[in-house]
């Protein structure tokens, strides 16, 4: 009986150790430092604004290092909420996809910190209240810093600062309530972030930034993410 429960308690010891991350949580974070274990792949799940819906992957390269993509629907011009009364930019739709580097470059007690790059591809189309259809097409390249507090092994609060660069090309004129913005990048956004995993396959999360250029902007989701199982744990009956 001894040696059952001492066997137990092992394996129970030896899981949690293989996948507990850098903060002592169980499930690679969103919206703070954590990234995916090496060899481990998660996929997101998630709706919002300015992106519609997603659908992420996330895949771990080393302790420290993750790699992904991430790709979806699009609504508002950059964020931007239904400037000049949602007939020019925010009535915009479109659509994105960015790659996903995440390096975790700092991790003390509760806290880890991680820089991420997402460079990609967006694409958007409008018609003003008064012209033709316009579309746009842009080079992203948004920076970002997330700093995570794990409260618990499950629950994290995450708080980022991005920085939002891109390179706009355009095939049609630019509408006049765009005008007075750069077509390279905007002031910085902040934002808060929260999750929760119900245990080692799924978490909940959901992040909200904001920004304030010449005109509001906020990008916020709402989502789910998935611990895909390791081939190597699946054996052939």
């Amino acid at each position: 009986m001894t040696r059952w429960v001492f066997g137990v308690s092992l394996a129970v010891s030896v899981t949690f150790a293989r996948h507990a991350h850098a903060d002592g949580t169980l499930f690679p974070s969103v919206v703070g430092g954590t990234t995916v274990a090496p060899g481990v792949d998660v996929v997101d799940f998630a709706v919002g604004h300015s992106e519609l819906g997603s659908i992420g992957w996330r895949h771990g390269v080393t302790p420290a290092l993750e790699l992904g993509l991430v790709f979806g629907p699009t609504l508002g011009y950059h964020g931007l909420l239904f400037t000049g009364g949602g007939s020019e930019s925010g009535a915009a739709l479109g659509a994105v996809a960015r790659a996903r580097f995440k390096a975790r470059v700092a991790h003390f007690g509760i806290a880890s910190v991680a820089i991420s790059f997402e460079p990609g591809l967006s694409y958007m189309t409008w018609t003003p209240a008064f012209g033709t259809r316009n579309h746009a097409y842009a080079f992203e390249l948004p920076v970002n810093v997330r700093l995570g507090l794990a409260f618990t092994k499950s629950t994290t609060l995450g708080f980022i600062v991005e920085l939002p660069f891109f390179l706009e090309l355009r095939s049609g004129p630019r509408p006049m309530a765009l005008q007075p913005l750069s077509p390279y990048a905007y002031g910085p956004k902040y934002g808060l972030g929260f999750e929760h995993a119900f245990n080692e396959s799924f978490m909940f999360f959901m992040h909200l930034r904001t920004g304030m250029p010449l005109t509001f902007t906020i990008d916020g989701q709402v989502g789910l993410s998935w611990r895909l199982p390791s081939w190597r744990s699946v054996r052939a009956p």
